[in-house]
């Protein structure tokens, strides 16, 4: 049985849940100042799209979403990410649409997110004081095909309300956010039925220039092909083999689906280190061991990935950051760091 300070304790807890379901928590600005030899630098977090609820209170959703938005203003990102499985557990309707960019993506990722003048006056609402963002890169995760109409609802119409996010209009887009950094996201569910998708990823990945290339997909290359079935597994099994066809470098994929957080390193041409984010609004146990893994935690949390240019060279560096699970209560921590020079050689920091 409860005693007296148990229950105030616990209240307090509770109160300070609701308060910050509602927005009101604030999180505290983290110490430093920016780093000048960042020349890019993009945040990342997969499988964010967990619906309303009030019993979802103590998720973590909104504990990543504000320890990003902490990080963003110690060394602010020229471009965010959601890795995929923005909107559980079928995807949007036309009929949910609004609530669930609001709920999903405005309302928690308001400083990566730049509303047009078409938007809503409920956007508007959810995101008073905007930031000044980059691109808001976005890919689509199973449960994001869950109805029929999401898919081409979050290519077409989430752009009319915010005019930064940023999809595949088919199954791959090259974008070049800055000089010398290349994006090219990869829609893996597309790849489940065909392999007519191989020639456009095998043409983007030769037309970008480099010397440093990102690729963003929903699955990881270093674990998908285990354990998630024959069909997902032939779905991974065209994207490398378009790599291979391309045969030019690349450095790091970016990826959720698993709900942890991981740093798997992978053979040339590449991607060279499989990050793992998908922690952003539930968490489950690594599958299994990796030969290769470098790191890896259940937690909550997001990735960053900057380019550095300094004394030491021209090289992308690494990071992931795990969260407190309740929004008040400390900064994002990081947890691993690894640099990626252009040769592929790796190193902890």
């Amino acid at each position: 049985m409860l005693r007296g300070p148990a229950i105030v304790l616990g209240g307090a807890i509770a109160g300070a849940s609701l308060l910050c379901l509602g927005g009101g928590c604030a999180p505290r600005d983290a110490g430093g100042a920016p780093d000048p030899a960042v020349r890019f630098s993009l945040l990342a977090v997969g499988d964010t799209g967990e619906p309303p609820g009030w019993w979802k209170i103590f998720e973590g959703r909104l504990a990543v979403a504000r320890g990003l938005a902490a990080e963003h203003r110690r060394q602010p990102a020229s471009a965010f990410a959601l890795l995929g499985d923005n909107f559980y557990p079928k995807g949007v309707s036309p009929d949910d649409l609004l609530e669930r960019v609001r709920h999903n993506v405005v309302s928690p990722y308001c400083p990566f997110v730049a509303l047009t003048p078409d938007a809503p006056p409920g956007l508007h609402g959810a995101c008073p004081e905007p930031g000044a963002p980059g691109p808001l890169f976005a890919v689509l995760g199973n449960h994001d095909y869950g109805r029929s109409a999401s898919p081409r609802l979050q290519r077409e119409a989430i752009p009319e309300w915010l005019g930064n996010w940023t999809m595949a209009p088919d199954a791959v887009a090259l974008h070049r956010p800055a000089e010398g950094v290349d994006v090219i996201l990869v829609e893996t569910e597309e790849f489940l039925e065909s392999g007519s998708h191989r020639r456009p990823l095998v043409e983007a990945l030769r037309a970008s220039r480099g010397p440093w290339r990102i690729l963003i997909l929903h699955r990881p290359l270093a674990f998908g092909p285990r354990g998630t079935g024959a069909i997902a597994e032939s779905a991974l099994k065209r994207v490398e083999e378009a790599i291979l066809r391309a045969g030019v470098p690349i450095h790091v994929a970016l990826s959720g689906d698993d709900h942890n957080l991981a740093l798997v390193r992978m053979d040339a041409p590449g991607p060279l280190l499989n990050v793992v984010a998908g922690s952003g609004s539930s968490v489950r146990a690594v599958r299994e061991p990796h030969e290769r893994m470098l790191f890896a935690l259940a937690d909550y949390g997001f990735a960053r990935v900057d380019r550095v240019v300094d004394a030491a060279g021209d090289r992308l560096v690494v990071s992931l950051f795990r969260v407190s699970r309740f929004p008040r209560y400390g900064e994002p921590q990081r947890v691993a760091r690894w640099a990626l020079a252009p040769d592929g050689t790796l190193r902890e920091e």
